[in-house]
């Protein structure tokens, strides 16, 4: 078994001293990713996610300190829309415009 499918065997398992070792707070393996495309990866998952504004504003300042810009953290939501669908796709919108100091009126919704 190479070292990847360990990995994932391990992570399948539920192996918390696994999690722990590659969680932000831990080590990081040797094959990790740049530092923007970490960035980019966390506000998609928290965007599949359904996060809220507040969380989504912290994933857009991690990721504009890596230089990542506006057009390409909108593009991660449109990335997305094709996993997630049409439906989680329009509930994050309006909440990523808003992390982006951007006002996007929307009839009806509150910004939560």
């Amino acid at each position: 078994m190479n070292a990847t499918e360990e990995l994932l065997r391990r992570l399948a398992a539920n192996d918390e001293g696994c999690l722990h070792r590659f969680s932000p707070r831990g080590k990081r393996g040797p094959a990790t990713l740049d530092r923007q495309t970490h960035a980019l990866v966390q506000l998609s998952a928290l965007l599949a996610a359904d996060a809220a504004t507040a969380t989504l504003r912290w994933a857009v300042e991690a990721a504009s300190t890596t230089g990542v810009d506006e057009a390409a953290l909108v593009q991660v939501l449109l990335t997305t829309a094709s996993v997630t669908g049409a439906a989680q796709t329009v509930a994050s919108a309006p909440r990523l415009a808003l992390a982006l100091d951007m006002d996007v009126e929307v009839e009806g919704w509150d910004g939560t």
